[in-house]
């Protein structure tokens, strides 16, 4: 017979697991009970602020005060910061140095953890990226907005983006549109992608 506390050990990472699934990492900071008091200290407001992008890519990472360096993989990412799976998580508050590598694009900066959920990752804020690192994550997330709203099936038409020669004018129309829409269909993508290279600097 499987102990009464072991039973409630696994039941209790089975609705974290939910909750993350349902809910990103930022809607139920509250699940995540390593976290405690100090994830209430987040301002609500802060959490959906930019739109996210679902991915899959390396971020090597290390702690404030450490020479231990580790590896993981973050799973979606924004203008602000981005969850990363691993099983041994931080305490929020957590400051860190990190690179993320994807899609040929490599961002090297300082974070802290904003959100934790043992055995299964924690989010985090981006705190200090130089000018070169912030272009490295604007063009990084303009390449990924790109690959998932034109991911059509091969018998509808096919859509042509411009030459996308500044990534920041795509996130800030793309954020500036989240914050009175909910969506964001194939067509109205490509004319907010367009509009924002024709924008004189």
């Amino acid at each position: 017979m499987i102990p009464t506390e072991a039973l409630g050990r696994h039941e209790g990472r089975r609705t974290l697991h939910r909750r993350r699934i349902q809910g990103g990492v930022s809607s139920h900071p509250q699940s995540a009970s390593a976290a405690g008091p100090a994830l209430a200290s987040s301002p609500p407001q802060e959490k959906r602020r930019y739109p996210r992008f679902k991915c899959e890519g390396n971020v090597e990472l290390k702690t404030d005060g450490s020479t231990i360096r580790t590896w993981a993989t973050f799973t979606d990412i924004s203008t602000a910061g981005c969850y990363i799976e691993m099983m041994t998580t931080f305490p929020v508050g957590t400051k860190m140095e990190l690179q993320l590598g994807m899609l040929g694009f490599l961002v090297n900066g300082a974070a802290i953890v904003r959100a934790t959920y043992p055995f299964l990752g924690m989010g985090i804020e981006f705190t200090n990226l130089s000018q070169n690192a912030r272009e490295q994550l604007d063009a990084m997330i303009a390449s990924l907005a790109a690959g998932r709203l034109l991911s059509v099936p091969p018998a509808t038409k096919k859509v042509a983006l411009p030459a996308i020669s500044e990534p920041m004018a795509v996130i800030d129309a793309l954020e500036q549109f989240f914050e009175t829409q909910p969506s964001l269909s194939t067509e109205e993508f490509v004319r907010l992608v367009t509009a924002s290279q024709k924008r004189k600097p």
